[in-house]
């Protein structure tokens, strides 16, 4: 009997808790959805007399329903949020009303450059220079000067005051034409961020890219031109590359593709081609097969040159995955040959390293020296260390399967330490990999078991299989070492190397020596030195 009130007064105690906490979390995304407005949260809390928490969180999309004054005591002015925005709004001018109502369409906070160009896009102001507009706007408290850099000047709104501002823009009829100038102004920045990731100016863009998500993913939302949003998708598909985000690429592509009627065959054949070489990376090359095919019919019907390059480095990829070597390296050279045929192309690296690769393992040995090495140089000559490391490895790879361990180890050691510096984890995964079977050359078996935890971590964090060989040497080889270790050893060794981060797992392959195992854990040969900058 006690214990049965016990255990009722204990699940009461517990359910009060989650309570408390469930409204603590309702009671911070109100705040924060309000930005702390002393009147908006005056109003907000006069709601809760008739609704819960929830009904509250659920309405901040729309505040101007939200934010009205149940309360009949308030003066006529503040009874709701929205008439006293009005009161702010009916006492500017209305050039400097249309202004404000064509910025509400930024989502957060803006620069005067972007500003300018957004209401340039939509009808000359010369009348009214943009820098007095944003002055009085600020006066009228219905912009603020945002946090920024030292060198940087940013305006602001509340969301309130911005949603205020969206109606106004609706019931003017200046929605469509508003959002469509929004859309070509991030248009302009994603394709000069798309040619700046592609040089050694590279972190600039990045930091730019990552600082202005929210206003490219607004104008991929409100994107109403199919060939627009496909361009759009395609700039920062690289920027999502390099931040290891594949599963956000492919949702935006194959959005790219449910629009197949309205988007020209240029993109579609690229949206195809890259949503092949995500399924490679998920090791599903049938799937990545099958769009890597389409891809190649679509280019070829547009005569496409530099899309029908792209579609063949994608088969071939697929090809070399599933140890069809030869295929893959004829594919391989005729995508190589249709990128040179271009006066132009960036990829011409990207593809000679891919060939390179193919023909190592096809035993054409020289021939993927020569082109890996060729990569790497042009790379290096751009630079972009993260590519460079990338060549690194599949020069190691080669010369492994050549035979020159030691200069393998080499290369892989060169790689190694940019990918920390370079947080690139998913090419790490695929090195780690290689080197775990340049290890069991040696029988270090205890070495293969750290990599093989190591690239476990590595694919729970990238969401990516990687330990996987179609012809099966991956899976043979792991079980060898298993083996050897015996199953209670292995599972620790790999369930130990699993909680490790990138730095100790390269740590950890820096001091590994074939001629003297032993000496693999001596602290002084894992410390990781900076990096030299790249040559000229």
């Amino acid at each position: 009997m006690a214990a049965g009130l016990f255990l009722e007064r204990a699940n009461r105690v517990a359910s009060q808790q989650v309570s408390l906490a469930r409204d603590a979390v309702l009671l911070n995304k109100i705040c924060v959805g309000l930005q702390g407005i002393p009147l908006a949260l005056e109003l907000a809390a006069a709601r809760l007399r008739s609704v819960s928490l929830a009904h509250v969180a659920n309405l901040l999309d729309d505040q101007m329903k939200l934010l009205r004054a149940v309360d009949r005591t308030h003066p006529d002015g503040v009874r709701t949020m929205e008439s006293a925005i009005r009161a702010s709004y009916d006492a500017i001018s209305e050039k400097e009303r249309q202004v404000f109502r064509q910025l509400c369409v930024f989502p957060t906070s803006f620069s005067l450059d972007q500003a300018t160009q957004l209401l340039g896009r939509i009808e000359p102001i010369d009348d009214l220079p943009v820098i007095d507009a944003l002055g009085r706007l600020v006066d009228s408290s219905l912009l603020f000067v945002a946090p920024a850099g030292p060198e940087e000047f940013r305006y602001g709104m509340f969301e309130a005051i911005r949603q205020f501002g969206l109606a106004q823009l609706t019931a003017e009829r200046e929605i469509e034409s508003t959002e469509q100038a929004f859309v070509d102004v991030m248009a302009r920045l994603m394709e000069r961020a798309f040619d700046g990731i592609g040089t050694g100016d590279r972190p600039r863009w990045m930091e730019m890219l990552n600082a202005e998500s929210d206003h490219w993913r607004h104008a991929l939302q409100i994107c109403r031109d199919a060939d627009q949003y496909a361009s759009l998708v395609f700039c920062v598909a690289s920027y999502w590359s390099l931040q290891q985000l594949g599963r956000e690429t492919a949702f935006w592509l194959r959005k790219v593709i449910d629009q197949r009627a309205e988007t020209s065959p240029h993109r579609l054949a690229r949206a195809l081609a890259g949503l092949g070489i995500f399924h490679w990376e998920q090791c599903e090359n049938e799937i990545a097969d099958a769009y890597a095919s389409e891809a190649i019919v679509v280019a070829e019907a547009s005569g496409d040159m530099d899309l029908l390059a792209r579609a063949l480095n994608t088969q071939a990829l697929v090809y070399r995955q599933a140890c069809r070597f030869e295929d893959a390296y004829h594919v391989a050279t005729k995508a190589l040959d249709a990128a040179l045929s271009l006066s132009a192309s960036r990829l011409v690296p990207v593809f000679q390293v891919n060939l390179g690769r193919c023909a190592a393992l096809c035993g054409r040995y020289v021939e993927a020296r020569d082109l890996i090495s060729t990569a790497r140089a042009t790379f290096v000559r751009r630079g972009l260390p993260k590519e460079v490391s990338f060549c690194d490895y599949a020069l190691a790879g080669a010369l492994w399967r050549s035979g020159a361990f030691e200069e393998s180890r080499d290369c892989f050691f060169r790689a190694f330490p940019v990918m920390v510096v370079q947080n690139d984890y998913l090419n790490a995964g695929w090195a780690f990999q290689d080197f775990l079977l340049m290890c069991m050359c040696f029988n270090d078996a205890r070495s293969a078991a750290n990599l093989v935890g190591i690239v476990r971590m590595i694919e729970k964090r990238t969401q990516n299989k990687i330990l996987f060989s179609a012809d099966g040497e991956t899976e043979r080889t792991v079980a060898r070492a298993k083996e050897i270790l015996g199953d209670t050893r292995w599972n620790h060794i790999v369930e130990e190397s699993q909680g490790w981060d990138l730095s100790k797992a390269v740590d950890y392959v820096l001091c590994w020596d074939h001629t003297s195992i032993s000496r693999q854990c001596e602290a002084s040969r894992t410390k990781l030195q900076p990096l030299p900058p790249l040559p000229e």
